[in-house]
């Protein structure tokens, strides 16, 4: 119990700190409470220099210490991906999570043992907060405007499993 224990505090060091958020965010509540002691429903933050603000939330593959490995390894590529590409849109961005989860689980490779992987949903808010954009892997989004709630559905793909995404995720701006 010791190992799992320190398992999540390390799980929870991956996690954004909420007290860096800046500009509108800066109130946001999470409530993060895996199944197990740790596991593999994440999220991710990414602040551009434009004044962008991308939130990225992540189902990957098991429970406990399984879906813990894979949420590390989402964290790392996404941080990866921005860094590569700060600018990029949330569809191309869960392209690039699909190919190098593919790349890093080397699901290419003739020693396939493993088909894992996530479902994600990623949005960018623009600087003046005027437009929201939004694309999903399997995680719908839900957005309110006064008394309407509007579900957007998101693309019916998984990312980094042996097998790949038939089609591209499709973007919805709001």
């Amino acid at each position: 119990m010791e190992s799992i224990q320190y398992a999540r505090l390390l799980q929870q060091g991956q996690m954004p700190d909420i007290a860096k958020l800046s500009g509108p965010f800066r109130s946001i509540d999470i409530a993060w409470q895996p199944r197990d002691l740790i596991g593999g429903d994440i999220w991710w933050t990414f602040q551009g220099a434009d004044g962008s603000f991308t939130l990225v939330l992540v189902d990957c593959t098991g429970h406990g210490v399984p879906g813990a490995m894979l949420s590390v390894l989402v964290i790392s590529t996404l941080t990866r991906v921005f860094a590569q590409a700060p600018s990029i849109r949330p569809a191309e961005a869960l392209k690039a999570l699909d190919a190098g989860m593919r790349e890093s689980l080397h699901k290419d490779g003739e020693d396939k043992v493993s088909d894992d992987g996530c479902d994600a949903a990623i949005i960018r808010i623009s600087p003046d907060g005027s437009e929201l954009i939004y694309s999903g892997a399997k995680i719908d989004l839900f957005h309110r405007h006064g008394d309407e709630i509007t579900q957007l559905r998101a693309t019916r793909i998984s990312l980094g499993y042996l097998k790949p995404p038939t089609q591209a995720p499709e973007e919805h701006c709001i």
